[in-house]
């Protein structure tokens, strides 16, 4: 009786139940983009100061 009430359930409300997953895919989505979006940032940042530290050091020795 529970799984013939639960599959009632499911398929009176299957639209809200995939707007509910999409945007739980989409926040978790955003939220890596973001994370990763800061990492590698900074990284570039000081690769691109040691590759300009060099040139410079071996301009001046």
């Amino acid at each position: 009786m529970d799984k013939i009430r639960v599959s009632k359930l499911i398929q009176n409300n299957i639209h809200f139940i995939g707007l509910v997953v999409l945007v739980v895919i989409a926040f978790l989505s955003t939220t890596y983009y973001s994370s990763y979006k800061k990492n590698p940032s900074s990284g570039s940042k000081k690769n691109l100061r040691q590759y300009l530290f060099k040139k410079n050091y071996n301009i001046f020795v």
